[in-house]
């Protein structure tokens, strides 16, 4: 839901008083594409929809580079160590902490940045996207037609509701009205789940006058049975 929480706050007391506002967003993790769970092998289909999300020829194999233990370059367009980068780079060969650590890949354009921003995520998630709220470019990159894409977007947007993971196919073709092709029933059957656990909290408060802003993010991740309290994985501030 990309809906802000706003709370209006009073006037604060002070030499710094004045209206204040708390906006919050929630982004949930699980409806992307688990960047740090590409293989570099051809025949990973994470790696297949990395490659159709950022299309850049060199992006997805500098990309699982980064990401292998291995310090092999992936294929022609590999890449593991340019000494002739400024500042010089060598592979990180393990799990990205953060989304901008892709900036420091050579060759990796504006554009791939961008799109992997909004449809990726470095949170340690479960294998498994979020059939109810996995985005329609996760779903179009990871192999579904365009119009299975469409008709599940519709249908969701309709209130239907993936209730378990079992039923994935049987609520998509008897409630949805869908006709999947078998290579379709697969990817729900193996790569899709119900429910999300990791989720980024944005939270800017905002003083009005004089302008003064704060901002902090946070990726929490809670338990499956709701059994824990939330733990917090990642926290910046700005």
């Amino acid at each position: 839901d990309p809906a802000v929480w706003v709370v209006d706050l009073p006037d604060l007391s002070g030499p710094s008083g004045g209206p204040a506002r708390i906006e919050i967003r929630m982004v949930d993790e699980e409806r992307k594409l688990p960047l740090n769970q590409v293989q570099a092998d051809p025949a990973d289909s994470w790696y297949v929809a990395l490659t159709r999300l950022v299309r850049a020829p060199q992006a997805a194999p500098r990309i699982a580079d980064a990401l292998d233990a291995d310090t092999d370059p992936f294929g022609a367009e590999g890449l593991e160590v340019d000494e002739g980068a400024q500042p010089p780079y060598t592979a990180k060969n393990g799990p990205l902490v953060a989304l901008e650590e892709l900036r420091q890949i050579p060759g990796l354009e504006a554009e791939s940045f961008a799109v992997l921003a909004q449809a990726a995520s470095v949170a340690p998630l479960a294998n498994k996207l979020n059939i109810n709220t996995v985005t329609p470019e996760v779903l179009t990159a990871l192999g579904m037609r365009d119009s299975t894409t469409e008709s599940l977007r519709a249908c969701r947007a309709g209130g239907t509701i993936f209730k378990t993971e079992a039923e994935i196919v049987a609520t998509a073709t008897a409630d949805c009205g869908i006709v999947l092709a078998p290579e379709e029933q697969t990817l729900l059957q193996n790569r899709f789940g119900v429910t999300s656990q990791t989720f980024t909290v944005m939270a800017t408060g905002r003083l009005l006058s004089p302008p003064i802003e704060a901002r902090v993010e946070v990726v929490v991740q809670r338990s499956a049975d709701g059994s824990e309290p939330p733990k917090i994985l990642a926290w910046r501030e700005g």
